[in-house]
């Protein structure tokens, strides 16, 4: 049987008059016909995106002080946003575009699990395998081996050994952790199977993000290729999809004129963070699991193929079954995310988000803070970076709302929750002014404190109701109850032991 084409046509004379409310109604249509439809035609009114996203963005820079970052936004395999905000290089005045290399970290933990798919598909290994047949590691049980499937999914039961941080500290030796030698595989061996006491849980059984997994599984990409690690994506993936301009070695781009300078800040200066320049770790023990440089324009070339199944501009650059096995959820994580989210193979799923279903992964390393995501149904990509913390995570799920005319605020319950803590801070006084309390939202926690002491006390919300009212302060032996009012003219009080307090600002 053929598949029906559907397609839905709309009228783009007046663009602005294109909502969210009826981006969405063509959504759920999308979703009902997912199954039977071959091709699918949605517009969004990008000029009102950008009235809501761009403001935000340059808010969030100017609070965080990032010098640069870059979003870019596609439908299917076109580009329908593409934006730089800020400097790649503050002192010689360089803007950042979308345009410019930059580390994006973690999210070359999918480069190196399509990797090992390619070299499955070819019979070169099983995923089934215990990684012990390739690599000389003996972590784990006899009889609970570590399989290339678990360090995949970050599910072997080794937690993090620190060797992210080992490898920044040989950058600034007086800033890390102990100097531990860290300069071969046998350094590598030495260090990983030394922690057999830090396994906790079986294979499979828990999700612990394990950076030195990525390394392991580069090392058996190379091995079972005969292929530097770096080489085989280079010639398997990279020039498969024409990014010119990405890779992972400091001769690839030491010639390169829009590089951003990868800041960072002082962890031992006073105050809030601030970019300084810093250097990138190029380092053949990062490559697999951070070590990946590119701008926002190139990787949105690379998540095309991934929402078209493997295939970019009319040619089937990898196998279908590859890219849902890479994007199946196989264990739920640990990881800080405003979504209940799975990992599977270098990717994170979201099985409902905005009525979809959401790949997406984030990345982080010296200078540069990256996210990459894609709503399976629709289609919808975004790729984004900064080039100082904190990174585009949040940003990237709040330009899906503003693409579907949502407010972010009603999509995520944590932003509502903080919104509404944050009409609650303020400073309050009592009758007459006689007694002063402040209440302050830090990090999404309510603290009250009393007149000019520097002692504050948090506030715990008696409900999960992100729009909760009612606290109360634990005491050595006892709780004290805080409760707010809002009355119909938005004024607030709350109540706290005999007194009550009134809002000033």
């Amino acid at each position: 049987m053929v598949k029906p084409f559907v397609f839905v046509v709309v009228d783009q004379t007046s663009p602005g008059r294109f909502n969210g409310e009826l981006a969405q109604r063509i959504f759920d249509l999308q979703k009902i016909f997912k199954d039977s439809c071959k091709t699918f035609i949605m517009s969004l009114d990008i000029e009102d995106f950008k009235k809501k996203f761009e403001p935000m963005i340059v808010q969030k820079m100017t609070n965080a002080k990032i010098p640069g970052s870059a979003y870019t936004v596609f439908q299917d395999e076109t580009i329908i946003y593409s934006r730089g905000f800020g400097s790649r290089d503050l002192a010689n005045y360089l803007p950042y575009t979308p345009d410019t290399l930059n580390g994006f970290g973690s999210n070359s933990k999918s480069f190196t699990a399509l990797a090992i798919m390619l070299l499955q598909e070819e019979g070169k290994l099983s995923i089934e395998d215990p990684i012990s047949k390739y690599i000389p590691v003996t972590l784990g049980k006899e009889n609970e081996p570590i399989k290339i499937k678990h360090l995949l999914s970050h599910s072997s039961g080794i937690p993090n050994l620190g060797n992210a941080e080992i490898l920044i500290t040989h950058l600034t030796p007086d800033l890390g952790p102990p100097l531990i030698p860290f300069s071969s595989w046998e350094d590598v061996w030495l260090h990983i199977n030394g922690a057999n006491a830090e396994i906790r849980f079986n294979p499979g059984e828990h999700f612990y993000y394990f950076n030195n997994g990525y390394v392991l599984l580069g090392e058996i990409v190379a091995r079972v290729s005969g292929m530097a690690y770096e080489d085989f994506i280079k010639e398997k993936i990279i020039k498969k999809l024409g990014l010119e301009r990405t890779g992972f070695l400091k001769s690839d781009f030491e010639h390169d004129g829009n590089i951003s300078v990868p800041y960072t800040s002082d962890p031992k200066a006073e105050g809030p963070p601030m970019p300084k320049p810093g250097k990138f770790p190029f380092n053949k023990f990062i490559y697999a699991a951070g070590g990946l440089i590119s701008s926002t324009n190139e990787m949105a070339k690379y998540i095309m193929m991934m929402m078209n199944k493997g295939k970019y501009k009319g040619n089937q650059l990898f196998s279908a079954n590859i890219i849902d096995e890479m994007t199946t959820g196989r264990i739920k994580t640990t990881l800080p995310d405003p979504l209940p989210i799975e990992y599977g193979y270098g990717w994170i799923k979201t099985e409902d988000f905005l009525g979809d279903t959401l790949i997406s992964h984030g990345g982080g390393i010296t200078g540069g803070y990256s996210q990459m995501a894609y709503l399976q149904n629709a289609k919808i990509g975004i790729t984004s970076i900064t080039n100082f913390p904190p990174g585009t995570m949040d940003d990237t799920l709040k330009a899906f709302c503003f693409l579907f005319g949502k407010d972010p605020d009603e999509v995520f319950p944590l932003n509502k929750r903080n919104k509404h803590l944050s009409k609650l801070a303020g400073e309050y006084a009592s009758y007459k002014d006689i007694g002063k309390r402040k209440i302050s939202n830090e990090n999404g926690t309510l603290y009250v404190s009393i007149g000019n002491s520097k002692e504050k006390f948090p506030l715990y919300p008696k409900s999960d109701n992100p729009e909760e009212i009612n606290f109360y302060i634990q005491l050595p032996t006892a709780k004290m109850d805080v409760d707010f009012e809002i009355d119909e003219d938005k004024s607030i009080h709350f109540s706290m032991e005999r007194n009550l307090f009134h809002k000033k600002s």
